[in-house]
């Protein structure tokens, strides 16, 4: 996300805006490859958490007694409410930025609450519990 975030923000890192249809330039092979760069590790990163999302979750409880059946379900309910959520949030929100203020500011704002978000989750208590 910092990357692409990177590419929207700094002038050097996408091709310059066209005039009319005969002055446009393409992207350097510098830039071509920074956005690789960064769809690569966005593609690796997406592809390593969300098919484990769902198993992890419903992992943490016992399916064999009716309070384990009950979280199961309420696990399910409140992952899908806040997917749906973040999901309504982000088409909304994040492309009106996006479209009338600022790529770098719109791609700007998840980049920042997948920082805070990775911090939460590493700072965390370690806990050896048994």
């Amino acid at each position: 996300m910092l990357i692409l975030t990177l590419t929207a923000a700094f002038k050097t890192l996408h091709p310059q805006p066209c005039n009319n249809d005969e002055n446009c330039a393409s992207a350097s092979p510098l830039q071509l490859s920074f956005i690789s760069l960064s769809f690569a590790f966005l593609s690796v990163g997406a592809g390593g958490i969300r098919p484990c999302n769902l198993a992890f979750g419903a992992d943490q409880f016992n399916p064999r007694t009716e309070s384990g059946r009950r979280g199961i379900n309420s696990f399910f309910n409140w992952y899908y409410f806040t997917f749906t959520v973040a999901m309504m949030l982000s088409c909304t929100v994040i492309i009106y930025v996006q479209s009338n203020i600022s790529w770098a500011i719109g791609l700007g704002i998840p980049t920042l609450l997948m920082f805070f978000s990775c911090s939460f989750f590493f700072s965390g208590p370690n806990c050896t519990c048994g």
